[in-house]
């Protein structure tokens, strides 16, 4: 059995979300099929992302890479978080005029300041230093399982 999780991506990414083009191109060829579909795979991607929220084991997300989207949930809400030099994080679905999922609406009010606004009006990304700098040196804590339990998150970074 497992002590801990460690989430690492293989390559340029830990994960670059999902394409909304082709998802929109399923649900419009597939029509209601495709749209249940799509219903059934945000379902799943967001019992994952809480579950990875409040998983009683030590979870660690090492963002090393483009992280955004789906690869935001799969990070964020973890209670131990690498950002390396490489590491780049947003949230572009609401470029599109989509709103900022995978718990963006627990997360994003909680950074400092009005940066989380900012973050989720514009789909500014973050690269190394910055990600590290907003995400992490937050006063509230920023996942799930912390905010229930009233324990703080841990940093770690890596050189």
């Amino acid at each position: 059995m497992a002590n801990i999780i460690i989430l690492k991506g293989v390559g340029r990414a830990l994960c670059a979300g999902g394409d909304v083009v082709a998802l929109a191109e399923h649900i419009k060829s597939q029509g209601l099929t495709g749209a249940q579909e799509a219903v059934e795979y945000f379902e799943l991607e967001y019992r994952l992302d809480h579950l990875i929220a409040t998983y009683p084991k030590p979870y660690v997300a090492f963002m090393d890479g483009i992280t955004m989207g789906g690869g935001v949930g799969l990070s964020i809400h973890a209670p131990f978080r690498i950002a390396t030099e490489n590491t780049l994080f947003a949230m572009p679905e609401t470029t599109i005029g989509f709103f900022p999922d995978v718990g963006g609406s627990f997360f994003l009010p909680r950074l400092d300041g009005e940066i989380g606004t900012y973050l989720a009006l514009t789909s500014e990304r973050l690269r190394g230093v910055q990600a590290l700098y907003v995400l992490f040196t937050i006063p509230d804590p920023m996942s799930f399982s912390s905010y229930v339990s009233g324990e703080g998150t841990a940093l770690l970074t890596a050189t």
